[in-house]
């Protein structure tokens, strides 16, 4: 693929998002991203077969954009205080850049498309493991480490952490998620405290 062509399809990519973000998964019609991004609809079936496999790519890229920044941010976390601190962060970046509102809108419009929904869950499988990592490297040699396998952990935090974005974009109210943080900041140390105690 030449250097125009991906250039292309990251600007088609780029305005399906800004158009999920905008107008939701109903209003994200071939017209709707074409006249976003300021070009012809028929550019868009020439880079891509179908909406559906726009909207697989246009998530791909939301989610590998937002999980190279976590691995950033995450990776050299040593506590369980930081990781609240920096995942407060993340959070509010991921809410603030309308990533939280992208993947809403498909996440929720996914049951309408045979097929999208498998896509999606594909698509979450690396946050799965590099939760499941990150769990894992922190509770390694704890109390923690045999009571809940790091995996089941990485499902109910990344199921958390989905449902979480979800009530927020549905309510528009960040508040409740803001008290959660909050809260996992505050019994962040009690966690840390245990972790050392044992080692």
């Amino acid at each position: 693929m030449s250097k125009r062509s991906t250039a292309t399809r990251e600007t088609i990519v780029r305005a399906c998002l800004a158009t999920l973000r905008e107008e939701g998964f109903a209003g994200t019609s071939a017209r709707a991203v074409a006249r976003r991004g300021g070009f012809g609809q028929a550019l868009i079936y020439y880079h891509f077969a179908d909406m559906q496999a726009l909207l697989v790519a246009a998530v791909e890229r939301a989610s590998s954009d937002r999980l190279a920044r976590y691995h950033e941010v995450l990776e050299p976390v040593s506590s369980v205080a930081e990781l609240a601190a920096a995942l407060g962060d993340l959070y509010r970046e991921d809410v603030a850049i309308g990533h939280v509102a992208a993947m809403q809108e498909i996440v929720g419009g996914a049951s309408s498309l045979p097929g999208l929904g498998r896509q999606v869950i594909e698509l979450l499988r690396p946050w799965a493991e590099f939760a499941t990592e990150t769990i894992a490297r922190l509770v390694a040699g704890t109390p923690f480490e045999s009571l809940v396998p790091a995996e089941d952990a990485a499902f109910a935090a990344l199921a958390l952490y989905m449902g979480m974005e979800t009530m927020t974009h549905l309510n528009g109210d960040r508040e409740p998620g803001e008290r959660l943080l909050q809260a996992l900041a505050h019994v962040a140390p009690l966690a840390d405290a245990v972790r050392e105690s044992s080692r």
